[in-house]
């Protein structure tokens, strides 16, 4: 399994009228006032007021296996906490009854503490947060004879280490249902994320540190190595900006079309000093344009329009069409001086 195959997720955007989750799977969460907000730069949560609910999903969590888990991600904040005197549970993932899993408390005001709730308790630190949006990763992990809960926190450390760890001996259960906000609180929520396994030291240290949407939605780093064939292959559009990916081996790509953005450099051609027919440098000239054609057979290559020619008389043609270290057979047509030359061949750089 991998960071694809969460099992629940809750983004809110823009639009959205409930809390639902992406998967289709869990019901909506509600009870308490719930509201959706903008806090700015495309970026959106959802607020509660209250304690929440939704089920659905399922994740079942043997103690006796190593094989199973479950992880929770969410970026969150506390505008106001709880007045209860002792803990409040803000968010959790948990058995249908008793109310058991891994959870975010409010140990006190500003502090928030990660545990795994069971007939005995697995708890880390508590860290002070105040009322900072921040994300945090839980992991429940169990391994024969010593369960592991471990907790990494955005800003808290760099490298794939846990910034918390603290093992016991927990209980197979099956975790079916989430809680947000407590009866006093308002939290909000801006991503929450649960995948019924223990993701990699790696996954888990990615979601923390370079954010939730980032990690999920725009891709990461690919190694590819071996050889590889690629034939009849069509892409088109623009590519997104990825993580930077390395490919080692060969590859064979054969009848490939692409159009759009593929991020190839643009040819660019620089004219000599133009001049008029009285041998007048043509400087600052606005609305020039210029026809490329093909050297060999005299096909047009790329009609620019709007160009200028600098305080020398010169003109910059860039394109993507006009590939470097190509020869072509330029024309600028003068419109301001009612002149039209071809000039000799270019040599883009």
């Amino acid at each position: 399994m991998a960071l694809a195959d969460y099992i629940y997720r809750l983004k809110p955007e823009s639009g959205d009228s409930t809390p639902h989750d992406e998967k289709g799977v869990s019901s909506d969460l509600s009870g308490g006032t719930i509201a959706l907000a903008d806090a700015g730069g495309g970026d959106y949560y959802w607020q509660f007021t209250g304690v929440a609910s939704a089920s659905g999903f399922s994740a079942a969590v043997d103690t006796n296996s190593d094989s199973t888990g479950i992880t929770m991600a969410a970026r969150f904040s506390v505008p106001t906490y709880d007045t209860v005197d002792g803990f409040a549970y803000l968010l959790q993932a948990l058995t249908a009854s008793p109310a058991y899993g891994p959870s975010l408390g409010q140990s006190s005001a500003n502090f928030i503490r990660p545990r795994v709730v069971d007939s005995g308790n697995l708890t880390a630190t508590a860290v002070n947060i105040g009322t900072a949006v921040r994300t945090v990763v839980v992991r429940f992990k169990p391994t024969v004879g010593a369960d592991v809960l471990d907790v990494w926190w955005n800003g808290m450390g760099t490298g794939d280490t846990p910034d918390y760890t603290t093992t016991g001996n927990m209980n197979t259960r099956t975790y079916t249902r989430l809680l947000a906000g407590s009866a006093n609180s308002v939290f909000r929520l801006f991503d929450c994320v649960i995948w019924g396994e223990a993701l990699s030291d790696a996954d888990c240290a990615a979601l923390a540190d370079n954010g939730i949407r980032t990690t999920l939605d725009t891709g990461s780093p690919s190694d590819l190595s071996g050889t590889a064939t690629l034939a009849g292959i069509t892409a088109s559009g623009s590519m997104a900006p990825q993580p930077d990916s390395s490919l080692s081996g060969t590859a064979a790509l054969g009848g490939i079309t692409a159009s759009g953005d593929l991020g190839v450099a643009p040819g660019v051609i620089t004219t000599p000093v133009l001049k008029n027919n009285t041998g007048t440098v043509l400087a600052s000239v606005s609305n020039v344009v210029a026809n490329v054609y093909n050297a060999t057979t005299g096909a047009l290559v790329v009609r620019k329009t709007g160009l200028s020619s600098d305080g020398s008389g010169v003109v910059v043609i860039t394109d993507a069409a006009l590939m470097p270290g190509t020869a072509y057979a330029y024309e600028i047509d003068l419109s301001a001086a009612s002149l039209g030359r071809r000039l000799p061949l270019g040599t883009a750089a």
